[in-house]
Order: structure tokens, then sequence, then C-alpha cells
């Protein structure tokens, strides 16, 4: 049985692939035996589980998180801790590029002379409430293209509590 795989994802799975033929122009690949079938059939499935064990978890963490194309700018991901912290539903920073985030000066961090290094950033959420926030960025590639993973830390009320204690101390 020939199926039209992708040659590479095959290599990356670990599958043992024959040689390519050529039908009518279009790239067909046949496996070599029944155990090779099973093979990617069970190694497809152990990346399916990975890649859902992975969306679970980075929906679910506490800390903000999103994906971002470093050269589109486009968000790829964010999880729901990254909506609530930026006023920005999942959609709307899906749908929309980062200049959605141009008020919050976010944008700017980013777009600074080191995007890469953790960092202590004052922004505001789209609601004008002031944040203060520790951001760290690591690079990373999806598809081919260079992404950029956010984590954030948020230190307003820490930085509240801080004031609030210098004040205390000044009287």
């Amino acid at each position: 049985m020939s199926l039209p795989l992708d040659l590479n994802a095959l290599r990356l799975l670990g599958a043992s692939v024959a040689r390519s033929r050529h039908v009518q122009g279009s790239a067909t690949t046949l496996l070599t035996s029944p155990a090779d079938s099973a093979c990617l059939a069970t190694r497809t499935n152990e990346l399916r589980h990975s890649e859902e064990r992975f969306a679970a978890a980075f929906r679910a963490a506490p800390y903000p998180q999103a994906i971002l194309n470093f050269t589109t700018g486009q968000f790829a991901e964010a999880n729901a801790a990254f909506c609530i912290l930026t006023g920005f539903s999942q959609a709307e920073l899906l749908e929309h590029s980062m200049p959605a985030l141009q008020a919050t000066g976010l944008l700017e961090v980013l777009r600074g002379p080191h995007p890469l290094a953790p960092s202590r950033i004052d922004c505001r959420n789209r609601g004008g409430e002031a944040l203060h926030l520790n951001l760290s960025t690591q690079p990373t590639s999806v598809a081919g293209q260079p992404h950029l993973m956010l984590l954030i830390e948020d230190l307003t009320g820490r930085v509240e509590l801080e004031a609030q204690l210098r004040q205390a101390q000044k009287m």
C-alpha cells in the first residue's frame, strides 16, 4: 500500500522509509514492511499525545505565556493567564498582531535592543491599569519560522506592597 507521506516527517518519527518513487509528478512513499507501518502508527500516536500534553500544560499554566511569531508580530498562541493579564481575549490576540499591545508598552520591550534578556518592565493592560512584570523570552522555531516564547511573572502586587511598606516606614 502506498501513502503520500513527507519523508522528513517520517525520518523525524524514526520510521524506516524506502526510496521515494515519483508517480505522475507526485511523490509517494512505500513503507518497507507491515512492522514499519505499525512503528509509524505508534510513533505518530505518541507524537499526538505529546502535543496534547504540551498544549494542556501550556493552557493551564498559572503564569502568563504566549508564543509570538517574531517576523510577523502575530501571536501563534496565548494561554488564559496571558489573556487575563493583558485584558485581550485569545481571539483578539490570535487575530491581531502586536500593534494590539502597543498601548501596553510590551511591544517596545520586544523591539528593544535586548529583547531576549530577562527584564523587569512596567506597562499597562488594555484597561490602562499599571502592570509591573518580569518578562523572559525564549527563541524557538515553529514550522521553520522564528518565534518567541514569552513567559511573564506578574510582580504588580509585590511592587505595590513594597511601596506601601516604604510609605509606612516614612511615617
